[in-house]
């Protein structure tokens, strides 16, 4: 068991507590993908949705869902930003 501000925590509360942490970011991200982002933002934010993506294929999850990243770096959008980023999710 592992302590976590001084309390005891089960490895089944453990993977439980991170399950949802999980989907917390998955939802996150959702969020963002409604969001004007700066540059340094949306690279971060495709970072994260990387990492969540290799997280659940490296641990065998049998999702029916991928999250998918696009991002377009060019001409100017409608609030005058360079920087475009979409997010999706994609069935398998």
């Amino acid at each position: 068991m592992e302590k976590h501000k001084g309390l005891a925590i089960s490895q089944s509360q453990q993977k439980k507590v991170l399950d949802q942490l999980l989907m917390e970011l998955h939802r996150f991200l959702l969020i963002l993908d409604k969001e004007t982002l700066s540059g340094n933002a949306t690279v971060q934010k495709g970072l994260l949705s990387d990492l969540l993506q290799s997280y659940r294929a490296s641990n065998g999850a049998d999702e029916e869902y991928i999250y998918m990243n696009k991002v377009i770096v060019g001409g100017k959008d409608k609030n005058n930003k360079g920087v475009s980023f979409t997010g999706f999710l994609s069935k398998v």
